[in-house]
């Protein structure tokens, strides 16, 4: 455990000196940063194109009854 605090502390310390830092720091280490699940973003993306979705059918009904 004490072993793993340093890495941590290590990589804490380095986070604040910026960011690419940082990577080089996990990397030597052998840290592996846990890989982002992406469920929230394509829910997300789906619903963002559901709601343009609804929007494109109301503007093409509103030009329909325009055309009339």
């Amino acid at each position: 455990m004490a072993r793993r605090s340093v890495f941590d502390d290590m990589i804490r310390r380095s986070e604040k000196s910026g960011n690419r830092h940082a990577k080089a720091v996990r990397k030597s280490l052998g840290v592996k940063k846990k890989k982002k699940s992406g469920k929230k973003r394509a829910k997300r993306n789906e619903r963002d194109i559901r709601e343009l979705a609804g929007q494109i059918s109301m503007l093409s009904q509103q030009i329909a009854d325009m055309k009339k």
